[in-house]
């Protein structure tokens, strides 16, 4: 599949995380937020919490903030301040309610935004450890695929097949998670990630030989 043939489908993804997200009572966000805090201080330790919590405000200040992304997406759905003032049957009419509702819950969505920025953070938090596991999978699988070959052994297009598609769907549930508009265990990402490292190296093992 093509990038042209994807961007319908990613687009489709977005308006419905969106939707999804809107569809919350307002308050969700910040309640998440403090319970993963919460979380996060009890399984690294108060200082680590907060460090990993400043990485990601310095995220969403960088990649949102300062790009203008956030202002150019209110003005897009509201419009601008200036026209929206100059128009009374926005500013004042039947729409001011409606509007007042779209900014509620565009806030909301990047309040979500700044969630998922911390979220990721902490994977990235978990990367040092992680990595000596995910380089023992490939290395082992190179080395049980050149066994395999050295004792012209079997290899099974079918165990690739099902490891390959392990990978994807279980890139697709990080991707889940990191996204997901309510509270998420921490450990659940980093776990995805060692399945997806176990299953590389069953997928290298089970690597047929290119004649």
């Amino acid at each position: 599949m093509n990038d042209r043939a994807r961007m319908p489908g990613l687009l489709v993804l977005v308006v419905l995380g969106c939707l999804m997200i809107s569809a919350l009572r307002d308050p969700w966000v910040p309640v998440a937020t403090e319970r993963e805090s919460e979380v996060l201080v009890q399984a690294f330790g108060k200082g680590h919490a907060e460090r990993l919590a400043l990485r990601a405000s310095q995220w969403h200040q960088d990649l949102i903030e300062d790009t203008g992304i956030r202002r150019w997406c209110r003005e897009v759905l509201t419009g601008t301040p200036q026209a929206r003032a100059r128009s009374g049957e926005f500013a004042h009419g039947p729409w001011a309610e409606g509007i007042n509702g779209v900014e509620r819950r565009f806030d909301q969505v990047f309040e979500h935004v700044q969630l998922v920025f911390r979220r990721l953070s902490v994977l990235v938090f978990c990367l040092p450890a992680l990595l000596p596991f995910v380089l023992a999978c490939l290395i082992d699988g190179w080395v049980r695929r050149r066994i395999r070959q050295t004792g012209f052994a079997y290899a099974s297009p079918l165990v690739h097949r099902l490891a390959l598609w392990v990978i994807r769907m279980a890139s697709l549930l990080l991707l889940l998670v990191l996204l997901w508009p309510a509270v998420v265990p921490i450990g659940i990402a980093p776990g995805v990630l060692v399945v997806i490292a176990l299953t590389m190296g069953i997928a290298l093992t089970h690597t047929q030989k290119k004649l």
